[in-house]
């Protein structure tokens, strides 16, 4: 039923908002949504990644093809892969210094790292949805760290929402390092290689920002550096 809710919302995007208050009303309803997630519906999260993707929208008969609501009945019923690519979309929407000011004025950080931190425990607890690649979480959990140190300096929710985003992840490698269907001897090259991407990322987002978020360096260091050692 939500997900359906937010579907229609969704289609408003295919029109432009008459005001800057119909536009602020309808990522209010966004971020309501994103804040009713609940575990295992990757497609409600991934039809709120794909309204972020069209956030800076102007006129051009894309608004209105096949091939737009065709991408949104894709998000629909939550593949990971689809969810996946939503996700790499909005991120791109939300990098683009174009876009800073409505991302800043309408909380669109605060409901992409929401859904983010569901995408990252996505498979748990729920034998029917694919479990993403750890790899692939490293990338979300990356993508998240460089969009969190992009634009204004972030608010205390979205710093709480990506602390929370690092222990979903750390959560999984803990997972899936005490899996026995795994490979044990590939696990650690894995997991390694995952968080050397992850910490290139995090260097090249603090030479390129004025605020490097040195309590969040510490945190980062926090969760992950005692499983390193342990490896």
């Amino acid at each position: 039923m939500i997900r359906a809710s937010l579907v229609s919302s969704a289609l408003s995007t295919f029109w432009d908002f008459n005001s800057s208050e119909e536009q602020r009303d309808f990522y209010n309803h966004l971020a309501d949504y994103s804040a009713a997630l609940k575990g295992g519906d990757l497609g409600l999260v991934s039809i709120v990644f794909w309204t972020i993707s069209r956030l800076q929208r102007v006129p051009n008969p894309w608004l209105f093809s096949p091939k737009a609501f065709e991408s949104l009945v894709k998000a629909y019923p939550g593949d990971v892969q689809i969810t996946l690519e939503n996700f790499d979309s909005a991120h791109t929407t939300v990098l683009d210094p174009d876009n800073w000011d409505q991302v800043d004025r309408y909380g669109i950080m605060t409901i992409m790292l929401r859904c983010a931190e569901h995408l990252i425990a996505a498979g748990r607890g729920h034998e029917s949805i694919e479990r993403i690649e750890l790899k692939e979480r490293f990338r979300v959990l990356g993508f998240c760290e460089v969009a969190l140190r992009t634009g204004a300096i972030p608010q205390d929710e979205n710093l709480q929402i990506m602390r929370r985003i690092r222990l979903e992840t750390l959560t999984e490698i803990k997972n899936l390092l005490s899996d026995p269907e795994q490979q044990p001897e590939h696990i650690p090259s894995r997991f390694l290689d995952a968080v050397a991407t992850y910490f290139q990322a995090l260097v090249c987002a603090d030479k390129s920002t004025s605020h490097l978020l040195q309590d969040g360096w510490l945190d980062i260091f926090d969760t992950f550096v005692p499983l390193i050692g342990q490896l």
